[in-house]
């Protein structure tokens, strides 16, 4: 771990001031070759070609070693996370500064093509967009060549889909601000009695987001849908994944708030004009931003929505063909309450699993409604996959030596829960009922199903309550400010 740190922090470092160095000598050659436009001496050549002479060799140096431990014969080298993680880095923030400046870039040019007055110099965004292109597009490939040769582990995945959902967000997001700029001015020309500078001017800086935008986000929405279209268990890992869902529930939420904050402005804006107060300029144009945003927030949210239904769909009918393949013995050894709250609950919830009710006692076997079955318990165990049931059911002390020796020669794997009983305690455990229980046990039959690791189902602390509340009100005032700043560059 330290020497891969050692590596990647020297390959960043002289990656930072390779592409610093590089946009700076480029620019200095754009500028010499515009002419007397822009004077540029050759003093600012120092800075750039110092950076270039320590940067470059520097990373060379760093990321050829870093490749060769990769290709090497240490297994460790290739299943690092935290190569996957500079890389993913990289080619985030490098889109990230190629974005921006093609925004800029475009901008500009459309400015000129529109008519309007020039305002910065090409010269200036286009070196970042070319270089920044360069290290976007060699990262990737890297990546790309990575998992080619290797198969990817579970920590590896949820770096790559980090770094495409963060970037599939950038692109996204300036997307749909420039349309929501483009359908804003046409609306308000619409009212206009001639497209004057300012419709031009907000015209050209959304096409421009637009433009930039657009493309990125479709390049990684592509990789993504196409990880989590296929069946099995690789797209049902995509779908599945945190990250994704994240994603989704965020432009979710991000399109229902712009939506009700729309609907809003333009109740408030009609119901001014109606009792007579007079508004600035015209309506129209004043609510041309409000329903732009509205129309298109309506359209992420029944894509996205779209999208989330579907692959709950999916889920629910795969989860529910893994159900129909899952024999589960649910065993009870007491009076059948506790059985019957579990098989209730699992046929409430999965119901095509199939269960198989056991009453080892007269009580519970009548409470549970299980079928005599002459074969005997070992038999009845021994079809199973999964056993369910209180932890005294393997212990000999507890429920006998017959039944514990069923349990525990039976292939299938056991799902026990820590109920209590005279003279025994568990350490660090609470104690649950039986609905609280059964709910246990209904969320550990869903992971074995879908092959997740065990883990209980905890609910949310009031603390933890208290600060999720603090982060939605600190993430609307965040969007609300957001919003509040694009529309005033926009309009």
């Amino acid at each position: 771990l330290i020497r891969r740190l050692y590596l990647l922090g020297f390959s960043l470092g002289g990656l930072l001031l390779a592409t610093q160095a590089a946009v700076g000598l480029l620019r200095w050659v754009l500028y010499q070759l515009g002419g007397a436009t822009t004077s540029v001496g050759d003093l600012s050549l120092i800075g750039p070609l110092a950076g270039l002479l320590v940067g470059l060799p520097l990373w060379v140096l760093a990321w050829r070693l870093a490749q060769a431990l990769f290709y090497g014969p240490d297994s460790g080298e290739r299943e690092s996370a935290l190569r996957r993680f500079y890389l993913h880095a990289v080619v985030f923030f490098s889109a990230l500064a190629a974005v921006s400046g093609a925004t800029l870039l475009l901008a500009g040019l459309l400015r000129q093509a529109f008519g309007l007055d020039p305002q910065g110099d090409f010269r200036g965004p286009l070196p970042v967009v070319l270089i920044t292109a360069v290290t976007w597009a060699y990262h990737s490939l890297t990546l790309r060549a990575d998992t080619a040769r290797i198969r990817e582990l579970p920590r590896q995945a949820g770096v790559r889909r980090l770094s495409w959902y963060l970037v599939g967000s950038i692109g996204l997001a300036a997307a749909l601000i420039g349309l929501g700029g483009v359908l804003s001015a046409l609306i308000r020309a619409l009212d206009a009695a001639s497209f004057g500078d300012d419709l031009r001017e907000q015209l050209a800086w959304s096409i421009a987001a637009l433009a930039a935008g657009l493309p990125v986000w479709a390049l990684i929405w592509r990789r993504a849908q196409g990880a989590a279209t296929p069946d099995g268990p690789a797209g049902d890992d995509e779908r599945g994944a945190l990250v994704r869902r994240i994603y989704l529930y965020g432009f979710l939420f991000v399109a229902t708030l712009t939506i009700l904050s729309g609907l809003v402005y333009i109740v408030f804006r009609l119901l001014r004009a109606a009792l007579g107060d007079p508004l600035p300029g015209s309506l129209l144009a004043d609510l041309a931003q409000a329903i732009a945003f509205s129309l298109i927030a309506a359209g992420v949210l029944a894509y996205h929505g779209g999208i989330l239904r579907g692959e709950g769909r999916r889920r629910q009918a795969a989860e529910a063909t893994r159900a129909a393949e899952l024999r589960v013995a649910v065993l009870d050894l007491a009076d059948g309450s506790f059985g019957r709250a579990v098989v209730e609950r699992l046929r409430r919830e999965l119901p095509g699993l199939a269960l198989r009710p056991i009453g080892l006692t007269p009580a519970a076997a009548t409470a549970m409604g299980a079928a005599a079955d002459p074969r005997g318990l070992p038999a009845q165990l021994a079809e199973a996959d999964l056993i369910v049931g209180p932890w005294q059911v393997a212990v000999p002390q507890t429920a006998g030596a017959e039944v514990a020796q069923a349990v525990g020669a039976s292939p299938a794997r056991k799902l026990l829960l820590p109920s209590l009983a005279e003279g025994w305690a568990w350490a660090g455990v609470e104690t649950w009922s039986d609905e609280a229980a059964s709910g246990q046990i209904v969320h550990a039959v869903r992971q074995v199903l879908s092959g997740e690791p065990i883990q209980p189902a905890r609910p949310m602390t009031p603390l933890a309550i208290v600060g999720t509340i603090i982060g939605v009100i600190l993430l609307l005032i965040i969007l609300v400010s957001l919003a509040v700043v694009i529309g005033n560059v926009l309009v």
